[in-house]
């Protein structure tokens, strides 16, 4: 095994392109660059034969990298007051009515099959179950399903979301849309 100077000279030019290319800050890559240094000189004693140090050191650069991601992503903080927001709920509410009459507009089939599933809590392998069809269809047609009933609302109003995407207003796009 050659020994860690050699070793770090012999490869320092390629771990640190590597990094370059992930990195936008070049701090960063002089602080991870020398966070691998220090992992391979502590771990090179362990390492049994030489030809799986090109490997190895692919390893300790790519988790290390990782770490230094999962630590960069900031942490969310919960707020002080967890009630719902009553705005958000009051325009759910407005909206629950408008469901039924949209289903309607749907075939048959898929209106009954967002009922059970998506309003009565049936699961996707119980309905594929009891109507003795294969569960990857079911899963499949809920989907277009909800994609149908999206494209109905989205016909009908203009939605305003907050940040995580829940609906908090909405209006109507037309006057003519009375279907709710």
């Amino acid at each position: 095994m050659p020994p860690f100077e050699q070793i770090w000279q012999d490869y320092q030019g390629a771990l640190r392109s590597y990094l370059r290319g992930r990195l936008k800050n070049q701090s960063d890559v002089d602080d991870l660059l020398q966070d691998i240094m220090i992992k391979v000189h502590k771990g090179l004693p362990e390492l049994q034969e030489a030809q799986s140090l090109p490997a190895w050191l692919k390893q300790i650069t790519r988790n290390t990298l990782i770490d230094y991601y999962r630590k960069s992503v900031p942490e969310t903080e919960l707020p002080e007051d967890l009630s719902p927001d009553l705005e958000e709920a009051g325009a759910l509410e407005d909206l629950e009515r408008c469901v039924e009459p949209f289903l309607k507009a749907l075939p048959e089939e898929t209106a009954a099959l967002l009922r059970d599933v998506e309003l009565n809590g049936q699961s996707q392998k119980d309905y594929a179950s009891a109507h003795g069809v294969a569960y990857s269809t079911v899963k499949s047609r809920v989907q277009k399903g909800r994609e149908q009933l999206r494209h109905l609302f989205d016909q009908c109003c203009q939605f305003e979301q907050s940040a995580n995407g829940q609906v908090t207003d909405f209006s109507r796009k037309s006057k003519n849309c009375d279907s709710c």
